[in-house]
């Protein structure tokens, strides 16, 4: 045995070499046993190839990923190559070519066909080693089955191509930011018929859709932006200007996404056009106030006015029933093309104005002359619908 000095006073301490070879096997047992744990736990599994002869080792753990029996197992590349994805074979084959000629890394994510029909998605990682000369002599390597996480991935593509086409077929303006707005991860197209600028200025200039927005409201919407919206009370509204020098009305609203600690990280919002709403509430409350404070012809253009500009028409007018035969109708103000036009009689039959005293209103659109040939107002005045 070998005699190991211990001690200060010449004491000694005999180890058998069977001893330190039992030491060293368990060691080496325990060893595979935490590296089996962790390729199982893993979906892992290691394979050797020997290039010259053409002969692949495989752990144990490879046969349950393949679905064979360990003594069905591929031995050569030539057999391996069929257990490979029909439509993936061919890049294998490049990527081990590429991987002994080139030196290129070995990675590689691919499908297998296993003999009950199923199809596994496995991830294979390797490396060559070659002797003093260059010359490949084996591939060492892993692999693994991540058949979920790719059907995770294309659950998540399918997501994302549903969300694509319903926020790109809206009309509003879907966005998402980080909270500090130096970052723009998503804008719908909308941006660019409401803005009226393109969605890839605001990816460059995440915060160039405040700079369009009217001088009067900027500063409390850049302020608001950057301190309520985290805090999920965010909605305003504010009006922007457009490169051709047009004014419109948003509403903005926004909602703060948390991660699980419970902190914020993005940001996402609707913005849209409520300029017709505007017009509308605005025509109505001046409505209110002239019914209030005007009378007689005064009212009467002033309703007709703001009725034109609710309705965004170029022509309107308020009228009274003259009983007589047939039914005539005198207009008390009329608005036709941006002025008040003087006041007149017509009569009712053919027209649409008829139908409607008869209580039949309705909207006749771009027809309107066909339905009404007789009625002379309607091509005197170029009225396309009504």
């Amino acid at each position: 045995g070998v005699r190991v000095r211990v001690g200060g006073e010449g004491g000694t301490a005999g180890v058998g070499k069977d001893a330190e070879e039992r030491r060293t096997q368990i060691l080496l047992s325990e060893s595979e046993q935490r590296l089996h744990l962790a390729l199982q736990g893993g979906d892992m599994g290691i394979w050797d190839w020997d290039i010259a002869s053409d002969h692949i080792i495989w752990s144990e753990e490879v046969a349950g990923l393949f679905g064979l029996a360990d003594s069905l197992l591929p031995r050569t590349f030539k057999e391996f190559l069929p257990v490979v994805f029909p439509d993936d074979r061919n890049m294998m084959a490049q990527a081990v070519r590429l991987t002994l000629e080139d030196n290129a890394p070995f990675v590689l994510d691919h499908r297998i066909l296993l003999s009950s029909g199923e199809v596994r998605w496995l991830s294979c990682k390797g490396q060559v080693i070659r002797n003093h000369q260059g010359r490949a002599q084996r591939m060492l390597g892993t692999v693994q089955d991540i058949t979920a996480r790719k059907e995770q991935d294309l659950q998540l593509r399918e997501s994302e191509t549903r969300f694509r086409e319903v926020v790109e077929a809206i009309r509003e303006v879907f966005w998402v930011s980080n909270p500090e707005k130096t970052e723009i991860f998503y804008i719908s197209p909308g941006y660019e018929s409401i803005w009226g600028r393109s969605c890839a200025s605001l990816y460059a200039s995440p915060q160039s859709w405040m700079d369009h927005i009217h001088p009067d409201d900027r500063d409390r919407i850049r302020d608001h932006a950057l301190t309520r919206q985290v805090g999920g009370n965010y909605e305003e509204e504010y009006r922007i200007v457009k490169p051709d020098g047009v004014t419109r009305w948003i509403r903005d609203r926004a909602f703060p996404v948390k991660d699980s600690t419970g902190a914020v990280y993005r940001i996402v919002g609707v913005a849209e056009d409520i300029t017709s709403q505007k017009r509308v509430h605005n025509g109505l409350h001046a409505l209110a106030q002239a019914s209030r404070t005007l009378k007689g012809p005064s009212l009467f253009r002033t309703l007709v006015w703001e009725m034109a500009s609710i309705l965004n028409v170029k022509f309107a007018f308020i009228a009274e029933h003259v009983k007589s035969e047939p039914p005539r109708a005198r207009t008390h103000a009329s608005f036709q093309k941006g002025e008040f036009a003087d006041t007149m009689e017509y009569s009712l039959s053919g027209t649409p104005c008829g139908e409607a005293r008869e209580g039949k209103p309705r909207l006749w659109g771009e027809k309107v002359r066909q339905c009404f040939p007789h009625d002379r107002w309607l091509a005197e005045w170029g009225l396309e619908s009504c």
